[in-house]
C-alpha cells in the first residue's frame, strides 16, 4: 500500500459540542460522510480525534467513543487532551483556566507530569471532570476493541 492509497482523517471529536467549542466549522455528519466516501473511492482510511477535552465528562467521551467507533476505518487513534500554544484562542482561555501560568513557565511543563501527554513538551489542556488515568485507560480501550475487531 503507498502513502497515495491511504487517508488520515482528523476528526478533532466525534461530538458535536465539542467540535463546536473548538470553533471546526464541520460536523460529526460531515467527518461520516468523508470517511465513508473515502472508503467507497478505495482507499483505506484512519482516523483520529480527540477525548478528553474542554468540559467533557466520562458519559461524553464514552459516548464520542461509541461514535468513533462507528467509523469504517482501518485505524483509529485517539489522542488525549489538547495541545496549548501561544498566539491560538485558547492559550488566554488556559491561562485563567489554571492550566498554564502568565509567566511562561509553560516551557518547562514537559516536566510536569500531570500537564503533558504524548510528545512531552506540549502542555496538556484536559478536561477536569475525567481523571488522566480514565482517559488514558478509555484511549487504549478505544484503539484495542477498533484494531483487532475489523
Amino acid at each position: 500500500m503507498s502513502d497515495l492509497e491511504v487517508l488520515t482523517v482528523g476528526a478533532e471529536s466525534m461530538l458535536p459540542e465539542t467540535l463546536k467549542w473548538l470553533k471546526k466549522g464541520f460536523t460529526v455528519e460531515q467527518v461520516r460522510r468523508a470517511v465513508a466516501w473515502a472508503g467507497e473511492a478505495g482507499l483505506t482510511v484512519r482516523c483520529s480525534y480527540l477525548i478528553g477535552i474542554g468540559d467533557e465528562t466520562e458519559d461524553d467521551l464514552r459516548r464520542s467513543i461509541h461514535e468513533a467507533r462507528g467509523l469504517a476505518v482501518s485505524k483509529l487513534k485517539a489522542n488525549v487532551g489538547l495541545s496549548v500554544y501561544p498566539g491560538t484562542p485558547l492559550y488566554p482561555m488556559a491561562i485563567d483556566a489554571g492550566v498554564l501560568d502568565a509567566d511562561f513557565s509553560f516551557a518547562e511543563g514537559w516536566r510536569d507530569e500531570t500537564r503533558r501527554y504524548g510528545n512531552g513538551e506540549t502542555p496538556r489542556w484536559y478536561t477536569p471532570h475525567v481523571p488522566l488515568e480514565t482517559l488514558l485507560a478509555l484511549r487504549k480501550e478505544t484503539e484495542v476493541n477498533v484494531l483487532f475487531t475489523r
